[in-house]
């Protein structure tokens, strides 16, 4: 019976531990921050009764997909 060397035990924890990381942190972290960012939009938008447009985080590609499906571009 082999066993695994301990370097590739340790390689495997770290690669799993940025692919969580990367998964499920960063999201939750954009996440909150945008959050706080349209908070920040809301506050002069109320109070001087202006309209500043909150941030487009669409990526491209969605863009040009949803415009490509749209019925009514043509």
């Amino acid at each position: 019976m082999s066993t695994l060397p301990l370097w590739l035990i340790g390689l495997s924890a770290v690669s799993a531990a940025w692919s969580a990381l990367d998964r499920l942190l960063v999201p939750s972290v954009c996440w909150l921050l945008r959050r706080r960012m349209e908070r920040v939009i809301d506050d002069p938008n109320k109070r001087l009764q202006l309209e500043i447009p909150a941030f487009n985080s669409a990526r491209r590609r969605v863009l040009i997909d949803r415009l490509l499906s749209d019925p009514a571009a043509g």
